[in-house]
């Protein structure tokens, strides 16, 4: 059964200090509290027994069995506790359960002892199961004090940590509280004393006194030959090489490390100690020398720095490696010039780097002196190439190499990190080159670096010759700046690359060859870099497949072979787009192919990409960025200063390249001539304001109008530019600039060169064929301001015009059906004239309804090539029968005559309608009764006006100034109606009966005459 003493013991293993506090557990004081309440509730459920006495307990044996009793006063302590009752009443007798439950004892001590030897009372036993409140008496005078309780043992008084009680830690008038532990009085918390606060001020006035007369050191050096007190845990150092250079901080000491690491020293007495954790660390602290450029001016390349380089290489790789030691932050480096030799530093994971800014420096102007405030990262020396990315190749025949449109030979190249020395099926090997900044290992998470400048030294002081504009200097040869190779969460915030970096100012890759890449959610902001390419986001290469093989047990796949091919002849893995990854045996090479034997079935694969594609660059961030091509000092460019081919500003390849934003980013190419943008194989990018200034901006699409190898492979696809700016400057031929698919706020909706305040213009792209997409069962249409629908197009293909059509304005109008498709025009539902596909034959809606004109608009003139078809099929017809005598003895008082037409000259001949009306009612016969006489008569005749006018429409540039103006024809209703025909009337005649009749008459007249004769 669980005891208080147990439950609330001070440490863990009991009066073992070193074993540690020891806190309650909640279930030991639930079980403790239980058999409490357990013990309480039998106690009090028989009244509540209590004696003074075991004796008396034992001389009372009218309970029940079970009934439950408290001793409370038994001078034998061992007898004080709580009894159950054996047997029926009268009979059995009390067994001891347990220690009384804890209360309170008050002793006292009216100084019967002596000063360390307490002699107290109190009015029932003290026990192990009571916590005891005693007074002091008197103050103590020496160490250990003892107690005793009613005359019994003595017992050491202890602390609660199980120290004697000091010399005066006991005052008169004090009260104290404790338990009696075996053969101690076991105080319930440590002794506090103005003897202790005393001794305790003293121990600190003693320490700060050591403190000043030794133990803040000058410098690192002093540190390292100082015997060190051993109850001293930490000193400092006011700096590393002397007082104030930034070096100084705080050291803790340590048990002896297992690994002796730079930031561990010792001390000459033998004892380790390390940089503190809680504080900010700067690369002085390890032995950085800051120097400012003045200084650098002033020395002018003397042998005096030679001794930075390697002390700043070391410190800075050194803080690097302690922040990733202490689990990650930031350290900073906030002097104003720090050189390096011929090696960088190697970032870790989480670990962020921070300068104090940066100074002006414009690369487009050269005249503009360079300024040097904030901190200055200068590597002075060539680098060492040690760095290494397999499969980033320049994409040869894949698209990566563009020729020039107006220079032969002149080819624009992708960077490669790839040399080119493959023969055969052996592949080529990876270029090693010299980065500064890069790394330690491919995949690290988060960590940046933050407010500087990184240039290679140059000239004789290392940065003068950068404000000069004269002279071919390149400065020292480096290959890149800074490199993000498959890294994610990085931030490059405030950074200025500079200088003539032979290869990239600053790059972001992924190679996806030796190792699954992903480099997602980098972020840059306020950053620039210039170089050969300025900035570079790459990662591994894409083939076209050429062809496959497949015999069920083996297989081949052939791509093109290229001098760069990255792929092991002794076989490896592939990425395909159809099979996925796949294993390889081996290459062999076939003329001007590469071919992979396999052991699967690869028909259908289209694509072979690097082996550990990973999942690209997506949600990458490019805010307030720039990308400057090399731009040198003295205005030469980039093949005059030894480059084997143009420089560029901003270069993107790779698969899977995708979903990376840009705000306000801009890129310069060097030169008319020279890429300020180079993208190929890259998916969604949007650029969000911003501009390419100065060059050329190459897209690349597989049907570009450039002759683009068969091979090519990779397109720019989804490319959002909205408000990217292409200046004047910038040349975006469609032999350049032709991305596969692209929305472009800056050259499509209201282009800057067509700029104009009262028009919204929506333009394709050069070589871009226009359309406007439905979705599925949705119609598009045309609103004016007033929410009428002048132009709709509906989804089943059919469309409406709500005004006027007018066609050929500048030529012939042409109205016009597809081959072999009729041409309808209906009013509403009701079809009303069909030129009829194949014959051509123009009819009208409907069989035997309509009028070719009418009364008040008559055709002038009919042409044809034979005369017209009348119905004549006697299935139509009724009431057949030989015309009448009476008939063709009217019509034999019609007159034939000639005759002028009112608003014409010529003579004409026929008949005049009224003339035959009144010789046919002459003879009683109703003319309207026949149909060769018509009559009709109308209302007023009006009809719309329109008219025809010329708009002129300015054209700006982006000055505003008007370069040209557009005329327009329009011809529009104007709203009014005018009197086309007045109201009237007319008659007319059908002359194909006319000469029916006539030939009737002259048959009958003829017939007349021949039996005349014959009589």
């Amino acid at each position: 059964m669980a005891t208080a003493a147990y439950v609330y013991r001070d440490y863990e293993t009991d009066g073992v200090p070193a074993s540690g506090k020891h806190k309650p557990h909640k279930p030991d004081i639930r079980q403790l509290l239980g058999e409490y309440e357990s013990i309480i509730n039998a106690f009090t459920s028989n009244g509540g027994l209590i004696y003074a006495s075991k004796a008396a307990l034992d001389a009372d044996l009218a309970h029940g069995a079970n009934s439950m009793a408290w001793v409370v006063g038994d001078p034998t302590v061992a007898n004080n506790g709580v009894y159950q009752k054996n047997g029926a009443s009268g009979t059995g007798s009390w067994t001891r359960r347990r220690d009384l439950p804890y209360s309170f004892i008050v002793a006292s001590d009216v100084g019967a002892g002596t000063l360390n030897a307490i002699q107290a009372t109190t009015s029932i036993p003290a026990s192990e199961s009571a916590l005891i409140l005693l007074n002091i008496f008197e103050a103590n005078t020496a160490s250990p004090v003892t107690v005793s309780f009613n005359g019994e043992a003595a017992l050491t008084v202890k602390t609660n940590s199980g120290n004697d009680v000091s010399a005066g830690g006991l005052t008169a008038g004090m009260i104290v509280l404790g338990i009696v532990s075996g053969s101690t009085f076991r105080l319930v918390s440590d002794q506090a004393s103005a003897s202790i606060v005393a001794a305790a001020e003293a121990y600190a006035n003693a320490a700060s006194a050591a403190a000043n007369a030794g133990f803040v050191f000058d410098t690192e050096a002093a540190f390292e030959a100082a015997n060190i007190p051993a109850p001293l845990q930490f000193v400092r150092t006011a700096g590393y090489y002397a007082p104030g250079d930034g070096g100084g901080h705080r050291k803790v000491r340590i048990d002896a490390p297992s690994v002796v690491r730079p930031w561990h020293k010792q001390s000459a007495d033998g004892a380790w100690w390390e940089i503190d954790h809680g504080q900010d660390v700067h690369v002085e602290m390890f032995g950085a020398v800051r120097r400012t450029a003045a200084e650098l001016i002033a020395l002018n390349g003397s042998p005096s720095l030679d001794a930075d380089e390697p002390a700043n290489e070391v410190a800075f790789q050194a803080a690097n490696d302690f922040m990733e030691y202490v689990g990650g932050g930031t350290f900073y480096g906030l002097g104003n010039v720090y050189l390096f030799g011929d090696a960088g530093w190697r970032y870790g994971r989480a670990i962020k780097f921070r300068g104090a800014g940066h100074g002006k420096w414009m690369p487009s102007f050269p005249t503009e002196a360079k300024t040097w405030e904030g901190t200055n990262l200068i590597c002075r020396r060539t680098g060492t190439r040690d760095y290494t990315a397999r499969g980033i190749t320049s994409c040869e025949l894949s698209g990566g190499w563009r020729n020039s449109l107006d220079t032969g030979g002149r080819i624009f190249k992708l960077l490669s990190f790839m040399n080119r020395d493959a023969v055969g099926a052996t592949a080529a090997t990876p270029r090693a080159l010299s980065v500064f900044i890069a790394p330690k290992v491919r995949g690290q998470d988060k960590g940046g670096i933050e407010a500087c400048r990184i240039v290679p030294w140059i000239g004789t002081d290392g940065i003068s010759t950068y404000s000069t504009q004269t002279g071919s200097d390149l400065g020292a040869d480096w290959d890149v700046g800074l490199l993000l190779d498959t890294v994610e969460g990085f931030h490059v915030s405030d950074v200025q690359v500079r200088g003539y970096w032979r290869m990239l100012g600053i790059g972001e890759i992924s190679p996806d060859f030796e190792n699954w890449s992903r480099s997602e959610a980098n972020i840059f902001l306020n950053t620039s870099a210039t170089g050969f390419v300025g900035m570079a986001i790459r990662s591994g290469s894409q083939y076209r497949v050429l062809g496959t093989t497949w015999d069920g047990t083996n297989g081949t796949i052939t791509i093109a072979w290229e001098a760069e091919n990255p792929f092991p002849s002794t076989g490896g893995q592939i990425n395909l787009i159809a099979s996925g990854y796949q294993q390889y045996s081996s290459t062999t090479r076939d003329g001007a192919n590469l071919v992979f034997h396999v052991a699967f079935n690869p028909t259908g694969n289209t694509y072979l990409r690097n082996p550990y594609r990973g999942t690209g660059f997506s949600t990458g961030t490019f805010i307030n960025c720039e990308a400057w091509a090399l731009w040198h000092h003295s205005g030469q460019k980039a093949e005059a200063l030894g480059f084997p081919y143009p420089s560029e500003g901003f270069q993107v390849n790779g698969f899977p390249m995708r979903g990376i934003n840009f705000y306000n980013f801009s890129a310069f190419g060097e030169d008319s001539i020279s890429p300020a943008v180079h993208l190929h194989n890259c998916f969604d990018f949007n650029f969000f304001g911003g501009k390419a200034e100065v060059g050329i901006v190459l897209a690349s699409t597989t049907e570009s109008q450039q002759a683009l190898p068969a091979t090519a492979a990779g397109t720019t696809n989804n490319l959002g530019l909205h408000g990217f700016q292409f200046t004047s400057s910038v040349d975006y031929r469609g032999g350049y600039w032709r991305p596969r698919s692209t929305r472009d706020l800056q050259n499509q909706w209201t282009p800057l060169d067509e700029l104009s305040t009262d028009m919204f213009i929506l333009r394709a792209m050069e070589n871009q064929e226009f359309r406007l997409k439905m979705a599925a069962g949705k119609n598009l249409r045309v609103v004016n301001s007033d929410n009428s629908f002048p132009f709709t197009i509906f989804s089943s293909g059919n469309a409406t015009i709500g005004g006027a059509l007018t066609l050929g304005t500048t030529g012939s109008g042409l109205l016009g059906s597809a081959s072999g498709q009729s041409l309808l025009l209906r009013e509403g539902s009701t079809s009303r004239l069909v030129i009829n596909a194949t014959s051509g034959s123009v009819t009208p809606g409907a069989d035997n309804t309509q009028n070719l004109g009418v009364g008040s608009a008559r055709w002038a003139q009919l042409f044809a090539g034979t005369a017209t078809i009348n119905t004549s099929d006697e299935r139509v017809k009724r009431e057949i029968e030989a015309i009448t005598d009476a008939v063709l003895d009217a019509w034999g008082d019609v007159e034939w005559c000639q005759y002028r037409f009112i608003d014409g000259n010529r003579l004409h001949m026929g008949l005049v309608a009224q003339r035959v009306q009144t010789a046919l009612e002459n003879h009683g016969l109703d003319a309207f009764d026949l149909g060769l006489l018509c009559y009709d008569e109308w209302e007023d005749q009006y009809e719309d006006v329109f008219e025809e006018r010329e708009v002129a429409t300015p054209v700006f540039d982006e000055d505003g100034t008007v370069v040209e103006v557009i005329f327009d024809k329009v011809v529009e209703a104007t709203g009014e109606r005018r009197l086309a025909t007045p109201a009237g009337n007319r008659y007319g005649l059908r002359y194909e009966e006319c000469f029916a009749v006539e030939a009737a008459y002259q048959r009958r007249e003829i017939e007349r005459m021949k039996r005349a004769i014959a009589v």
